[in-house]
């Protein structure tokens, strides 16, 4: 996860998530693009990000298109208590 602070005083955050389903790379592009002009830039938006480049890291790893390593998408996960969704519940606890 990167923490990006561009106002020390706002205490509003905004949480950018990416790489969900393993077959849908291009979030983590677009996100890793977002980080790259954010370091390089003068002019720093006054905003406060959360920035998690690829939460399914395991469905990556297994070659799953859609599904962690449960076999689950984790997109149909948020809100409900299920054991085998750790990276859901982590980021409902942010």
């Amino acid at each position: 996860m990167i923490k990006y602070q561009g106002n020390k005083s706002c205490s509003e955050k905004s949480l950018i998530l990416g790489w969900v389903h393993p077959g849908e790379p291009n979030g983590s592009l677009i996100l890793q693009n977002l980080i790259y002009n954010l370091s390089k830039s003068d002019n720093q938006p006054q905003l406060n990000l959360l920035i998690i480049p690829m939460i399914n890291v395991d469905g990556v790893v297994c070659g799953n298109y859609r599904t962690g390593f449960a076999g689950k998408d984790l997109n149909r996960l948020y809100g409900k208590n299920d054991v085998l969704a750790v990276e859901i519940q982590q980021i409902i606890e942010l």
